[in-house]
């Protein structure tokens, strides 16, 4: 059939985690195909840190760090975390957001950077379009897979025609996000608390340099008698997210333009003429690691598998470590050095450091509710 596909992987969600795997695995030899549901990718900034370990491994998968470095975020201005009543008043305390200097160079040659998630994929998607092996399909959405022997067949609906596709492939792996719908549709569970804390993340366009002033930061918690929440200055000059917090029954409509002018507003501290909202999400902060990596041939890595506290910056990091350490041993298998029983390892190798990572992040996110402050 016309609407029939035959690959080696089909990997679930063009993400960083998703495209990074693509990637990877193309390098290696494998034929790989990305299914990603939306049409364009996302303006939503999302995530935001790269420590030193993700950014070794773009390197050594030669993906090009001038240009990852290009679109990053000015060092100077994402050195610090500050605690502030409002962004227009000094700072009540401040510590350093992770070292960044060139000292650091003597253990590592890719000190922490921080760079919007979009920014990110768009540097790894410019690398797909000359790895081999890889097709990069928008627009795929997956609805549920049959394992029949050493195959996977997954069904997507094609969201522009509205026409069935099956692709039948060696492996799935599900890089589709904490509410994964491959890791639903086989049946695996998250265990650990769901919804510890709420809100809205406030995505919204303004220069706020003369306001920083002399006080620039990544990460800006706000304490005191009004808006508690997080401001995250992911360009000082432009991109900001405002993390609001909010009941769990609260939906995106309740935060309507003037709504979301007014929280800023009381975020910043003072009126803020060129501000532009360009988008509203309701978020649930969880604490969850599933409870089984694997289901047959089907795999999940990054949120998909995990769900951590973002204080620590550590869910997109662990997430480039889980793709990583699954491409290489899906691609030693198919070359025939290795036997299937190397994928079982990944589980292994893998679930000990989400629990030390989910232990982290918890214990971050309390300091943070304590007002003590922690990386973001």
């Amino acid at each position: 059939m016309a609407n029939d596909i035959e690959t080696t992987v089909l990997i679930v969600g063009g993400g960083p985690i998703g495209l990074l795997g693509a990637h990877l695995l193309g390098r290696r030899g494998v034929r790989t195909l990305v299914a990603e549901k939306h049409l364009q990718r996302l303006e939503a900034p999302k995530a935001h840190a790269l420590n030193p370990r993700s950014l070794e491994i773009c390197a050594a998968a030669g993906l090009s760090m001038d240009a990852i470095h290009a679109v990053a975020t000015a060092t100077e201005d994402g050195q610090y975390v500050r605690m502030v009543e409002t962004l227009s008043q000094p700072p009540i305390g401040v510590i350093a957001y992770e070292r960044q200097d060139e000292a650091v160079r003597d253990l590592t040659p890719w000190p922490l950077i921080n760079i919007e998630q979009p920014k990110f994929e768009a540097v790894i998607e410019a690398a797909l379009h000359t790895t081999p092996n890889v097709d990069l399909r928008r627009g795929l959405e997956w609805k549920e897979g049959l394992q029949l022997g050493d195959q996977v067949v997954s069904t997507l609906l094609d969201r522009t025609t509205g026409e069935t596709v099956k692709v039948r492939s060696r492996y799935v792996i599900a890089c589709d996000g904490a509410g994964s719908n491959v890791r639903d549709g086989v049946g695996i569970a998250m265990d650990g608390p769901d919804g510890i804390a709420h809100f809205m993340m406030i995505h919204f366009e303004a220069n706020l340099r003369a306001v920083v002033a002399d006080h620039p930061a990544i990460l800006y918690f706000l304490f005191g008698p009004g808006l508690n929440g997080t401001l995250i200055a992911y360009d000082i000059e432009k991109t900001w997210v405002l993390m609001h917090p909010c009941s769990p029954d609260t939906t995106a409509d309740a935060f309507d333009e003037a709504t979301c002018r007014a929280a800023v507003a009381a975020a910043v501290g003072a009126p803020v003429p060129d501000l532009a909202i360009k988008g509203v999400r309701a978020w649930r902060m969880s604490a969850q690691v599933a409870r089984r990596y694997r289901e047959g041939n089907v795999f999940l890595a990054g949120d998909a598998g995990h769900r951590f506290p973002p204080t620590g910056g550590l869910g997109l990091n662990t997430g480039v470590s889980d793709i990583d350490n699954l491409a290489w041993k899906i691609a030693a298998v198919e070359a025939g050095w290795a036997g299937p029983d190397l994928l079982d390892s990944y589980e292994r190798e893998r679930r000990p450091v989400h629990d030390m990572v989910l232990d982290e992040a918890v214990a971050n996110h309390a300091m943070e509710q304590r007002g003590i402050g922690v990386l973001g």
